[in-house]
């Protein structure tokens, strides 16, 4: 049986070894994780996936600024360990962080990644929004999810950036 909760700290290195298995090397190039690097993901947005004891999937989110929205989050990474792939799992972790996303009232969130997978969550496009994302080459991956009814000047254009202040 696959069950999903909160990530404690002391699960750490089951996911970086997780995330090892999942994307391997090349990580560690990804625009996402640069972005992310010395930064923490907010504590109460992460959660796994285990069977028994094994981690096999895991979502995080990282407090962020959009343009000049403070109430917004990068999802990622999000990964499931390669022999649980093609379960649901992945879907599963996305339901549940976002659910935790709307009911802690958090204005929207940033991914980036394939736009066909996202859209089935509710994601559209970020590209009509004028947002940088740092070291980004393939703006079509640059996904948004607005959660609340936040006036669309406050993310009409801008950087996206790390909101060290609230992790």
């Amino acid at each position: 049986m696959i069950n999903l909760g909160p990530e404690d700290i002391s699960m750490q290195s089951k996911v970086e070894h997780l995330l090892n298995l999942a994307f391997g090397q090349k990580r560690f190039l990804n625009p996402s994780h640069k972005f992310r690097n010395n930064s923490t993901p907010v504590r109460d947005l992460c959660f796994v996936a285990k069977k028994e004891k094994e981690v096999i999937g895991t979502i995080r989110f990282t407090s962020i600024i959009v343009g000049k929205e403070k109430s917004a989050v990068l999802l990622g990474p999000i990964a499931v360990s390669p022999a649980y792939q093609g379960q649901g799992i992945g879907s599963s972790l996305m339901e549940l962080g976002i659910s935790v996303v709307r009911n802690k009232c958090i204005a929207l969130v940033i991914a980036i990644g394939d736009p066909s997978y996202l859209s089935r969550f509710g994601f559209q496009s970020a590209n009509t929004y004028e947002l940088t994302f740092p070291n980004l080459y393939e703006s079509e991956k640059l996904m948004i999810l607005k959660i609340s009814n936040i006036s669309i000047k406050n993310i009409y254009k801008g950087d996206i950036s790390l909101n060290l202040g609230n992790s």
